[in-house]
């Protein structure tokens, strides 16, 4: 009895290893949007019957012979049908492969669209701080005037305006002699506003420097520091460094304290 026990449970120990191995086959199907068609279902019936009778031969202990009879004949069938599972499977991986390819293209064009709209955005930028400039141009001189307390403020060089004669040769005779380096030549030229005034307080003469942009950014305050730097060299006389814009970040704004920047929100 022993021999023909031992025969009975490595026969329900294929037969369950063959069951898990075929759900695991369904799962993966499931898991891959496979279609749920008829024959799915009633292998997922004699599964659960299966089972069912499994959990029965456990509790019973009878009528084994007859029960593995008619899980064998039903695993025949579920193997008969295999081939067809397998075309079926291949129908759904291919139908996945071109869904993927609809993605991929999906993807692209977003991708397209996110780089043009920040394309868009940059161009807006640049928009909206040549707008800033050009308001700018006509009010920078009493706006500065009163948010640094001069008088007899004067542009002498903008990206709008000329720069003024006496102050181009100051600085390509500075660069001449070894002064300044072409760079800071260079940063002066680019720097957006120099204004040259008087203190109202005591008369004494002062310069600013100021970059402008709709949102100050952190190279707006470093390029203002920069060109300050530089028209001290050039006139020996104290320098604002200063920046200009609709809005700053919090962050930049302390940032903008340390580096000794003075900082100036124009509304619209």
């Amino acid at each position: 009895m022993n021999g023909q026990e031992d025969k009975i449970h490595q026969r329900l120990s294929n037969i369950e290893a063959d069951i898990v191995s075929m759900k695991a086959d369904i799962e993966e199907i499931k898991a891959k949007g496979a279609e749920r068609d008829e024959r799915i279902a009633r292998m997922e019936a004699d599964i659960v019957s299966m089972k069912a009778d499994i959990a029965e031969l456990k509790a019973q202990g009878a009528k084994r012979d007859e029960r593995i009879a008619n899980i064998e004949n039903d695993i025949a069938v579920m193997k008969a049908d295999i081939a067809e599972i397998k075309a079926v499977l291949a129908d759904l991986i291919e139908q996945g492969v071109a869904r993927d390819e609809r993605l991929d293209r999906m993807e692209a064009d977003i991708a397209d669209i996110k780089t043009q709209i920040k394309q868009i955005n940059i161009d807006m930028g640049v928009v909206k701080g040549v707008s800033l400039e050009l308001s700018l141009a006509r009010s920078i001189k009493s706006i500065a005037s009163q948010r640094f307390g001069l008088r007899k403020a004067r542009v002498m060089t903008s990206r709008v305006d000329v720069m003024d004669e006496d102050m181009e040769d100051t600085i390509d005779e500075a660069l001449n002699e070894g002064r300044i380096t072409n760079r800071q030549y260079v940063r002066i030229e680019k720097t957006d506003f120099i204004l040259r005034a008087r203190r109202k307080q005591n008369g004494s003469e002062i310069w600013v420097a100021l970059e402008s942009s709709y949102t100050i950014g952190s190279e707006d305050i470093d390029r203002a520091k920069e060109s300050a730097a530089v028209l001290r060299v050039l006139y020996g006389v104290p320098v604002i460094a200063a920046v200009a814009g609709r809005s700053i970040p919090p962050n930049l704004e302390k940032r903008a304290e340390s580096a000794g920047v003075q900082t100036m929100i124009v509304s619209e």
